[in-house]
């Protein structure tokens, strides 16, 4: 939610919003928010519940987790370098000026997205002296991989068909990527 509309956000509360339900809900928030699945059973229905409901809370949080960063001024062009990099489509490079040189309307600053703690840089330990990027919020991972493709039919209120739709992009690549990178 935006800054200061009293609902949290993933960037106040500890390890993002899959812990929600091991953190106290604060006085007059929503039980939305702290929907969990009750199993794997349930997981799917969650998702649409939750996620992917234009209702929920987390609806939005990935565009808020941007729009709060006050060293970034053209959220379009960061969600675009987001999603690339969680889309494994940034190249292994030497810095980020050769990294931005391949992405629209450059120069993007990767230190901002660096000091917001939205993406991580790890030295590449095959090539001395180069690196590779990737989303540390899982959140945004999910919003680019699946939502972001997928905004007007979300928007319309057709959550389940997008799930059905996108669920093995998010078992292959938002599922493996916090499987590779596990939360603190």
């Amino acid at each position: 939610m935006p800054h200061g509309s009293g609902v949290p956000t993933t960037r106040s509360l500890p390890c993002s919003c899959t812990r929600w339900s091991a953190v106290p809900r604060p006085t007059g928030v929503s039980s939305v928010a702290f929907d969990t699945p009750s199993g794997l059973a349930d997981f799917d229905a969650w998702v649409i519940r939750t996620v992917l409901n234009p209702q929920s809370p987390l609806f939005r949080e990935a565009r808020y987790l941007l729009a709060e960063e006050t060293e970034i001024r053209d959220p379009a062009l960061y969600h675009s370098v987001l999603g690339a990099i969680a889309a494994g489509n940034i190249p292994t490079a030497a810095s980020p000026a050769s990294l931005a040189g391949s992405l629209p309307r450059s120069p993007i600053r990767f230190n901002v997205l660096e000091d917001c703690a939205l993406i991580a840089r790890e030295p590449d330990l095959f090539r001395p002296g180069r690196a590779t990027y990737r989303v540390t919020e899982p959140l945004i991972i999910f919003y680019e991989a699946i939502m972001r493709p997928e905004w007007f039919r979300l928007e319309s209120g057709m959550a389940e068909a997008v799930w059905r739709d996108q669920r093995a992009d998010f078992l292959s690549r938002v599922a493996v990527a916090a499987f590779r990178n596990p939360l603190p």
